[in-house]
């Protein structure tokens, strides 16, 4: 570890605290995830105190396998899966074996740990073959860490406690905003397609009655890799499965089915996926030009419409009367994956205005939601950069680059971005 305060000690984190692993009781008996005893996964390290857990565990489970609780005072530390997550037990917590418990033994200030931890003991890890940081016990372990004297730990962790508590307001405002611009845009939508009181000119019908023409793509081999310009992919079913139609969620198809590849992505069409997980099967997406170089895998439907507009049905696919229908009619053969029928699509009842009127629905609504979705980027800028700043002001702190008893290095960002 290089550059760090000549006075800080570099040591193996064992050396400091206990590493305390946690543990699975069988889920083959239903009666051990009974009771009261909190039990952490690694979905419960999404806030920096825990309070409170998903699921328990029963005292018989607890005393067959001897199991101690993590105490207060103590950092909870996932070092499977989401490698890294960090948080507090405000109460005894048992874990599962993803989580680890690190227990000061000595001159260690917990607060500061929350902050180094992650950084020192992720420079540790190994790799899956995925690229993913990976750790055991041993890694653990053996990592090194920087320490300097309690004190400064202290010190550091006032600091660092203060000037993220301001970053983190701010990052905590803007997803509220966010989720309030989502709110407003739905409802939009939801006025414009599907309003309440259905307007006498308007006509209800089945959606076979608009005159579809709906294709669809086969199944074909694919690299992990999206196709670059000029080469032909196929489209996944994330294409279409966040709302929208995204052209660069394909996976480049393989030399030996290039031949098999058989509907290009039109314009003007809307492409539907059929089988999803119940959240997402039925999504879709508007497509506004041509894409030669891209095809249909056979999860997706691409429809044309004559009497209706196309990007007036893909709002429609975003309202409650839309959503509401397929939840009914989508099945499958786990409740993991759901598929939907083209028959039972082309049932589905939907309201439509003349033609003309379509048309203006969707040039009214396309500028409202490219307002919303510009106001919407902007916040998400915002907490993409906040994160960021947050990441190195800790990263400088627990490498020693920021003297904390002398420097306010955020003060002043800080006060205009929560301003």
């Amino acid at each position: 570890l290089q550059g760090l305060p000549a006075h800080w000690i570099v040591e193996r984190v064992s050396n400091r605290a206990w590493i305390s692993i946690g543990w699975t009781p069988p889920t083959s008996d239903d009666a051990n995830f009974t009771g009261e005893n909190l039990w952490a996964n690694i979905s419960d390290l999404d806030q920096k105190y825990i309070r409170d857990t998903a699921k328990r565990v029963s005292d018989d489970a607890i005393q067959f396998a001897r199991a101690r609780p993590a105490p207060v005072g103590s950092l909870l530390f996932g070092f499977k899966l989401s490698v890294g997550t960090v948080s507090f037990p405000t109460v005894p917590i048992y874990t599962n074996e993803a989580i680890a418990a690190f227990i000061p033994r000595r001159e260690l200030e917990i607060r500061y740990a929350y902050y180094a931890f992650p950084i020192y003991i992720l420079r540790n890890a190994g790799e899956n073959i995925y690229g993913a940081p990976i750790l055991n016990q041993t890694r653990l372990a053996q990592a090194r860490v920087a320490f300097p004297p309690i004190g400064e730990q202290r010190a550091i962790a006032d600091y660092l406690d203060r000037e993220t508590a301001q970053i983190d307001a701010f990052i905590a405002k803007n997803e509220e905003l966010i989720a309030l611009l989502t709110e407003r845009r739905a409802a939009a939508i939801e006025a414009a397609v599907a309003p309440r009181v259905i307007p006498s000119t308007w006509s209800v019908c089945q959606v076979r009655r608009l005159g579809l023409r709906n294709e669809s793509g086969v199944s074909v081999n694919g690299y992990s890799v999206p196709a670059a310009i000029n080469e032909v992919g196929v489209l996944k079913t994330g294409a279409v499965s966040k709302g929208f139609f995204d052209p660069a969620e394909n996976k480049r198809v393989v030399e030996e089915d290039l031949e098999r590849v058989s509907t290009p992505v039109r314009a003007a069409t809307l492409i539907v996926n059929r089988a999803n997980t119940p959240e997402l099967v039925g999504s879709a997406g508007y497509v506004t030009e041509d894409h030669p170089t891209l095809f249909l895998s056979d999860k997706l439907w691409q429809l044309t419409f004559v009497s209706a507009d196309a990007a007036f049905m893909h709002y429609w696919t975003l309202s409650i009367a839309y959503r509401s229908q397929l939840h009914g009619l989508s099945v499958g053969a786990s409740p993991s994956m759901q598929n939907l029928s083209y028959a039972d699509f082309l049932s589905m009842i939907v309201a439509v205005p003349p033609l003309q009127e379509q048309h203006r629905i969707v040039e009214r609504l396309k500028r409202t939601t490219d307002r919303i979705d510009a106001a919407i980027a902007l916040a998400q800028s915002g907490i993409r950069l906040a994160r960021e700043r947050r990441a190195a002001l800790i990263s400088a702190a627990v490498t020693g680059k920021i003297d904390v008893a002398s420097t306010r290095i955020m003060g002043g960002a800080d006060q205009s971005m929560t301003s």
